[in-house]
């Protein structure tokens, strides 16, 4: 195997001499493992795909990682209680789609949120900023679900009727050649 040389700034060695550490002494297959991550991530970001970070369990504690695509974003409101549900569906790396969703009913605000953030608005509300006021996005807490399918006839029972076909739709985009 050829010998390869990997010149390292005096401010990197600290992080090439933990990074052998934590390998066990070998430092060759630690560089390697951390290109082939790398490398990895590049041909999914050509692809088309980016890393999506989703958040599941009640308040979103546990988090989700996956190379995809996003292919409908729709919120829900209901008018009478305030409540609302934000679907997001993506297609990952394996052609599988991952549903995301996150549903805040408000009538569960005072009994998950009673530790004070030291922000009174937050406190107050549940909003984040004033500036938060004049957005759609819904507050952080709530409750987070994430759904894996593996095709888009799965994921019809799960989701509103024009929510399915907007996703189906992104799934098959079709691309009509005009000769004008």
């Amino acid at each position: 195997m050829p010998n390869k040389t990997i010149y390292v700034s005096d401010e990197d060695i600290k992080v090439l001499e933990r990074a052998q550490q934590v390998s066990g002494g070998n430092l060759s297959g630690a560089v390697v493992e951390a290109l082939r991550a790398y490398v990895r991530a590049a041909d999914y970001r050509d692809a088309g795909y980016e890393e999506v970070v989703l958040r599941d369990g009640p308040d979103g504690v546990r988090r989700k990682r996956f190379f995809g695509r996003l292919l409908a974003e729709e919120t829900e409101y209901d008018e009478t209680t305030g409540n609302a549900t934000k679907l997001s569906a993506y297609e990952g790396r394996t052609g599988k789609i991952v549903l995301a969703v996150h549903h805040v009913d408000w009538a569960n605000y005072g009994v998950t949120h009673r530790q004070k953030t030291g922000n009174w608005l937050k406190d107050l509300t549940g909003l984040p900023s004033v500036r938060s006021l004049f957005t759609a996005d819904l507050p952080d807490w709530g409750d987070y679900r994430v759904d894996i399918v593996d095709t888009a006839d799965q994921l019809k029972p799960l989701v509103p009727e024009r929510f399915y076909a907007r996703t189906a739709a992104a799934l098959r985009p079709e691309v009509e050649d005009l000769d004008v």
